[in-house]
């Protein structure tokens, strides 16, 4: 990283440099012979490189907060859910349960075993019809009869789940992924054992129905199959409440929690896991490379400026005199605008072909690595065209304006 910087900032500031030492000695009427010489033709060919390397990093940034916001998309499921999690007595697990149920800011409570991202991963084969084995893995997910709700799930086919607990105490959920590596249809599940399927499941639970996925790990990775049964206490083994908060109130509705749990166990330390952050956490990778890529663009655009701000004060100073004679001959302010803005639009016009390539191939060769990622969007390209072309002309404008509004007689005696 300490590379990249560096060479950001040779590329702007060796141009800047060259051009304030070499035009501060010319005359006006040797302007166009110094850009002219192959000598100082690499002048405008770093200058180039600067502008790729701007659009290059912009293009990459906004591709990454693209990514970033899919990623805080997939999590929403979990914002405003904590789990509180513990071995406890079943009357003291119920006495917790009933009272933050009567919280006002706590939309809905559910409880399970394990929290949602360390819930157990059973290892073992899946057997399709054809009698083709699968080796996976399917996390084993436990809950009550408001846990769909909780999650946010949304069940595809099957039996409601909430009548299917009163119906039969053994009906379990599984997922869209676990219907698919069996290469069958949703409803071809409903009321079938899941040994027949899966041979670390028992004998006695039946497949009530099918939920969407969702994800319990990071997008790099591919959602494995999951298996939802009812929740059964045992005093030997964790118990965990899922609180979904309503977002309204959360400190208050927080400290409500606190006093709840006090109440229940006064004499141990409350905690708790925001399922959110956890989710978040898996996937703190992305969050850290658009972090890293949104100070790097800062940066570059930032030493672009100085670099096109220091080349046009010397650029436009050597060019007064020229000004004053076009605006003596009748050339308007935005002519002359044009007239000495126009380079520079040519440099980061090539700049942005070039960057273009450049800029899909790192793209892609990065997304690479995410199994749910977004597609490279052309929106991406303009936007940070757009926005270079704005920022290059805020820059360069404030000399350029001045010069060609300055009284052209004044502009005569400047050389």
């Amino acid at each position: 990283y300490p590379i990249l910087i560096l060479f950001i900032v040779v590329l702007t500031v060796i141009p800047a440099w060259i051009m304030s030492r070499k035009i501060s000695r010319l005359s006006g009427s040797d302007y166009r012979l110094f850009f002219a010489t192959r000598k100082n033709r690499w002048i405008g060919t770093l200058i180039t490189v600067q502008f790729v390397v701007a659009f290059a990093l912009i293009i990459a940034t906004l591709t990454a907060n693209r990514q970033v916001s899919l990623v805080k998309q997939t999590g929403n499921r979990y914002r405003n859910l904590i789990e509180i999690s513990g071995v406890m007595e079943i009357q003291e697990l119920q006495k917790l349960t009933s009272r933050l149920k009567n919280i006002p800011g706590v939309s809905g409570v559910s409880i399970g075993n394990l929290p949602v991202m360390n819930s157990w991963i059973m290892h073992g084969t899946l057997r399709k019809e054809t009698g083709e084995e699968i080796e996976t893995a399917v996390l084993q997910l436990s809950g009550d009869e408001e846990l769909l709700d909780i999650l946010n799930l949304r069940q595809l086919s099957g039996d409601d789940w909430r009548s299917s607990f009163q119906i039969n105490p053994y009906s379990v959920l599984v997922n869209k992924t676990f219907v698919d590596i069996l290469g069958k249809r949703e409803t071809e599940l409903t009321n079938e054992p899941l040994s027949k399927y899966f041979d670390v499941g028992d004998s006695v639970s039946v497949i009530a129905g099918v939920v969407e996925d969702f994800h319990f790990n990071s997008l790099e990775e591919k959602t494995t199959s999951f298996v939802i049964g009812r929740y059964a206490y045992d005093p030997r083994y964790t118990s965990t409440l899922r609180v979904r908060l309503d977002g309204k109130n959360d400190s208050e509705t927080f400290s409500a929690i606190k006093s709840a749990w006090w109440q229940t166990f006064p004499d141990d330390g409350f905690t708790y896991i925001d399922t959110y952050n956890e989710f978040i956490k898996l996937n703190i990778k992305i969050f850290e490379m658009s972090r890293l890529l949104n100070m790097y663009s800062f940066i570059s655009i930032l030493l672009t400026c100085f670099g096109l701000f220091g080349i046009t004060f010397y650029a436009v100073r050597q060019r007064t005199k020229e000004i004053g004679i076009r605006k003596i001959n009748g050339a308007k302010t935005p002519q002359l605008l044009w007239l000495l803005m126009k380079p520079i639009f040519i440099w980061m016009a090539i700049a942005f072909v070039v960057a273009v390539p450049i800029a899909w191939w790192f793209i892609e060769r990065w997304l690479q690595q995410f199994v749910y990622r977004i597609d490279v969007s052309v929106s991406s390209f303009l936007l940070a065209l757009l926005l270079v072309a704005v920022i290059t002309f805020l820059t360069v404008n404030w000399h350029v304006w001045r010069t060609a509004r300055s009284n052209p007689v004044e502009s005569l005696k400047s050389e």
